[in-house]
């Protein structure tokens, strides 16, 4: 559900700087956070990403396990770097806020 823009009038530039920053980190986590539950999803299900594709010539089977083996792999250390990634970005977060917090002494 989209809710309505907020408008904040800011006193100075850097308060509007604060505030815009702010906000992109916050969307940058939410893009992070539906990238891992996207990569959860296909792990749990046994599916294959399109952007995780990976060709071998044979049809064996062992190529064929070796294939699936490496391509849950792939999606393991796809959702590490992503949960390491939303640590960066709260702690960011955290700090636009406390910053946010400084420049708006009213709030």
């Amino acid at each position: 559900m989209m809710h309505s823009p907020i408008h904040i009038k800011s006193a100075c530039a850097k308060q509007a700087e604060i505030y815009h920053e702010y906000k992109n980190i916050k969307r940058q986590l939410h893009k992070t956070t539906v990238a891992m539950w996207y990569n959860k999803t296909y792990k749990e299900k046994l599916l294959t990403p399109n952007y995780f594709t990976l060709k071998i010539n044979e049809k064996s089977r062992q190529s064929i396990n070796t294939q699936k083996v490496a391509i849950l792999y792939r999606i393991s250390q796809e959702i590490k770097f992503l949960y390491s990634k939303k640590i960066k970005l709260n702690e960011q977060l955290c700090n636009k806020h406390v910053e946010g917090a400084a420049t708006w002494p009213r709030f």
